[in-house]
């Protein structure tokens, strides 16, 4: 596969990380590119060059994600909700062939079943986490709180950073400071850059560390239970568009129902989209091992 649909790929992973309700592992799980970023991140302590070489295309696209999602994010999400909900849901689901195919090969027994209904199970279990309402702009423990739960967004699939976010009260902070940032940032506008610079370093450095510190514990799970891991997977992608709507209609507070139907009508068209663009980018998987 191509540099640039690696890069592609590591941007949907970035995007999906900042997305309400959507979980930047479980792109990556579900584009079978989540153990290549685990075994690299494992392999960080030891060989850091080899590392990040070795998934450099995946690390510009999440950077992108990130960047273009948090200058784009709040416009999108106030202006077609649904529109960019539905195309999420198509390019998770669209992915569950190649889930599939990881494990079709391997001995499948009852225990793998009832793994993948727990995971349905506890994915069930997130839609009844609430949104606090509780501020902490300022302080700098929280960030760093902050941070490391956006990381168990890219480690744990499945496990939305921002409906975490928001459980603490933080979410619309943070989108706020970062989107006012890079909108700094590319007017080249420093005044406003460094007021919530400091803020957004210890963050990082919070997500930074428990990337670092979950990834052993999940390279080991993938190599020890490799067909526990992918059944638990596809438990959390078959329950995913559930969560990921009742994060955007109770936790965001929209209204489904009183959505225009031609924005449904279209919707579906890009949720037919996803699923083409997912599956054919899953197929792409042995030739990326081959570059």
């Amino acid at each position: 596969m191509s540099n640039i649909l690696k890069i592609l790929k590591g941007s949907l992973i970035g995007l999906g990380s900042i997305l309400p309700g959507v979980s930047g592992g479980m792109i990556a799980a579900a584009f079978d590119i989540y153990k290549d970023l685990i075994n690299a991140l494992n392999r960080f302590t030891k060989e850091p060059i080899k590392a990040v070489i070795s998934i450099w295309q995946y690390l510009i696209g999440i950077a992108l994600g990130i960047f273009v999602g948090f200058l784009l994010i709040k416009t999108v999400l106030d202006r077609v909700p649904l529109l960019a909900t539905l195309l999420f849901i198509g390019l998770i689901l669209g992915s569950i062939p190649s889930l599939i195919r990881e494990v079709k090969s391997d001995d499948i027994t009852v225990k793998h079943y009832i793994t993948a209904a727990v995971t349905v199970v506890i994915m069930v279990g997130f839609l009844f986490i609430k949104p606090s309402t509780q501020i902490i702009s300022g302080n700098y423990v929280m960030m760093f709180i902050a941070g490391g739960l956006m990381a168990l967004s890219f480690i744990i699939p499945g496990l939305s950073g921002t409906m975490l976010l928001m459980a603490i009260g933080v979410y619309a902070t943070i989108v706020d400071k970062i989107s006012l940032t890079m909108k700094a940032v590319v007017s080249f506008d420093f005044a406003n850059i460094f007021p919530n610079a400091w803020l957004l370093l210890v963050m990082a450095i919070g997500l930074v560390v428990v990337i670092l510190l979950s990834a052993k514990a999940i390279a080991y799970l993938l190599k020890s239970y490799k067909t526990f891991f992918y059944f638990a997977i596809l438990g959390i992608v078959f329950m995913s568009p559930i969560n990921i709507l009742h994060t955007l209609s109770v936790d965001e507070g929209i209204n489904l129902l009183h959505i225009p139907w031609h924005q449904y009508a279209i919707g579906a068209i890009l949720l037919v989209l996803g699923l083409v663009v997912a599956y054919k980018m899953s197929g792409e998987k042995d030739e990326t091992k081959e570059t």
